[in-house]
């Protein structure tokens, strides 16, 4: 009986802490494609997750880092 008490434990705290730790990024990215861009058209652009662009300032959705203002060439 005491390990059923235990087994429901371990899951309920399992599943308080997965809910907790899942994310939970409030910067929603609009994902753009630099492709449809006009020469001199601002983006934002993660340094180290290339592929996370924004059409406007804020940060990465994976590293948190702040989004990088560049320019189409």
């Amino acid at each position: 009986m005491k390990k059923i008490g235990f087994v429901f434990l371990y899951i309920f705290v399992c599943a308080i802490f997965s809910g907790c730790t899942s994310g939970g990024n409030s910067n929603q990215i609009t994902s753009i494609d630099t492709n449809k861009l006009q020469p001199g058209n601002e983006y934002y652009q993660c340094e180290m997750h290339k592929e996370i662009i924004s059409d406007k300032a804020g940060n990465c959705s994976k590293c948190d880092m702040k989004l990088i203002q560049r320019k189409k060439q």
